[in-house]
């Protein structure tokens, strides 16, 4: 039996009006829908053909405009060949910006925390006030804090006192 290698593409949706995913009504359909047209604009049929086995938009970030698609590891240069001409998202006129590609949905995750970290760290130094300072510490504090759950435990031993066989 076969494995199918896929590739997750992790991406951020820009707005032309600055507005978020939610407040331009965007969802996995018709963010699949866009760049499905766009694909088959530009590669055509034979494209589409690869492309469209395996693709499929997991999730789209409404708040962060961010956007990770799955697709077959045979047909990443498709896709990715493509994204850049994604200019409108359900006629909201956007671009898209290619931030990662990675074997698993985890290293994307993985990516998306440093990325946000970053920018964080980009947000901080550029505020002026120190209630916008305060804010993006609170930002940074539970971008660290999402980071330490994906953290594996260094030892399988589990120890629980409530489930001791003492005094039983």
């Amino acid at each position: 039996m076969v494995r199918l290698k896929n590739r997750y593409v992790l991406g951020e949706l820009i707005l032309d009006d600055g507005r978020t995913a939610t407040e331009a009504k965007l969802n996995t359909r018709v963010t699949q829908q866009a760049i499905h047209t766009v694909i088959k604009q530009l590669h055509g049929d034979f494209g589409i053909g690869a492309v469209t086995a395996g693709f499929v938009v997991k999730y789209v970030g409404l708040q962060t405009n961010t956007v990770l698609i799955k697709v077959r590891h045979r047909a990443i240069r498709y896709l990715t060949s493509s994204l850049p001409f994604v200019m409108s998202i359900s006629k909201v006129p956007c671009c898209f910006l290619t931030l990662h590609v990675a074997g698993t949905m985890r290293a994307c995750q993985k990516f998306l925390v440093k990325h946000d970290r970053r920018q964080l760290t980009i947000l901080f130094k550029n505020s002026k006030t120190q209630t916008e300072r305060n804010t993006v510490l609170d930002a940074l504090k539970r971008c660290q804090a999402k980071e330490t759950l994906w953290v594996e435990p260094k030892d399988d031993s589990f120890t629980d006192d409530d489930d001791s066989d003492e005094g039983r």
